[in-house]
């Protein structure tokens, strides 16, 4: 079943380790983020009260349970495979492409290993005999060949070379049964990084690679292409994260009380889109380094300063107040969904 997928949603939680107090027996407080990859905005946050491990695949769930998926396809960490979020995402007519952990997720990583292996040489065997009977590449497609698909991509900078190996096959075996009925295509990534670092009190740089194998499970079938552009595209909610924690100071937020971390969290992420926004409509801000870009873009707009530096009530209603003012003028390029469609909690 293949489909035309017209936006990627990124879901995924966040601690606030600021608002951690081990001593006072207050754990680490979560948030949920969902992050439109297509456009580079966050879409929605919620609140994940019982932490990581025991709430954020449930309120996850819950909160795609809400949203319209038709066109979107989601991506996920291993923490939200399951058949619960699959069937969740699908009866709400959308996609999925989720990760499985080799820790977590054994039996079927092995499965999936060897389904996969087994595909390639099926397919590197019709493509022999199809090649020596024709003697020229092969133009037709045998169930074989048309079911495995294999593709390395390499990106390099200055210090830095990155080997990508996706394999992918459709899961006509039902080789992940326990999630039948909802996965239509198995794939495997190998991912070889290879830089440059100084050694230690010397000149001299040493050649470093790290290797780094995951599984992935779709409930449709993708190209290789499409593949490789969604599970890289997943990590741009993590680099959101890092924006927030290093240049909107969500990590270092202190507050804990009431609903302070909910709110902190939607503020931080409206701040955000806005700053993203303004940098498309300010050409002074193209070509800067993220952390550049960002502080640049908080000098230039007022607004995205109030929101950063404080979350007290009285901000709070202020800038809400501001941005419903304003919101035709900065958001030039609305989205059906925006951080205003959360219900402000009071603090």
């Amino acid at each position: 079943r293949s489909v035309e997928i017209k936006e990627h949603l990124c879901i995924d939680g966040k601690a606030s380790r600021g608002a951690a107090d081990k001593k006072r027996g207050r754990n680490t407080p979560y948030t949920g983020g969902f992050y439109d990859a297509t456009a580079g905005y966050f879409t929605d946050v919620v609140n994940i009260p019982n932490g990581k491990e025991q709430g954020e695949a449930s309120v996850l769930r819950q909160a795609l349970s809400e949203h319209n998926l038709s066109n979107k396809i989601i991506t996920a960490d291993a923490l939200h495979t399951s058949t619960e979020t699959m069937a969740t995402i699908r009866d709400q007519e959308g996609e999925f492409l989720l990760r499985l952990k080799e820790g977590s997720h054994k039996k079927q990583f092995e499965r999936i290993i060897q389904e996969i292996k087994a595909s390639r040489k099926e397919a590197q065997v019709d493509r022999k005999r199809l090649e020596s009977a024709n003697r020229q590449e092969v133009q037709i497609l045998t169930p074989a060949l048309e079911r495995y698909q294999e593709k390395v991509f390499l990106e390099t900078d200055k210090a830095r070379s990155t080997k990508t190996t996706i394999k992918a096959v459709t899961d006509d075996n039902n080789v992940c049964s326990e999630y039948s009925p909802h996965i239509a295509q198995i794939i495997y990534l190998k991912s070889e990084t290879t830089e440059l670092i100084k050694k230690e009190n010397s000149e001299q740089t040493q050649e470093l690679t790290r290797c780094y194998e995951c599984c992935f499970v779709s409930s449709c079938i993708l190209g290789i292409n499409d593949l490789y552009r969604l599970i890289t595209q997943h990590w741009l909610i993590e680099s959101a994260h890092w924006i927030l924690d290093n240049y909107l100071n969500e990590d270092r937020s202190t507050g804990h009380t009431g609903h302070q971390i909910f709110n902190r969290a939607v503020f931080k992420r409206l701040a955000f889109n806005l700053l993203k926004i303004l940098e498309e409509c300010v050409p002074e801000a193209q070509g800067k380094s993220i952390g550049n870009k960002f502080i640049f873009l908080r000098e230039y707009f007022e607004l995205a300063i109030m929101l950063v530096n404080g979350f007290e009530h009285d901000y709070c209603l202020k800038v809400a107040e501001v941005y419903e003012k304003r919101k035709e003028a900065y958001f030039l390029k609305q989205k059906e969904i925006d951080l205003l469609t959360i219900t402000f909690v009071s603090m």
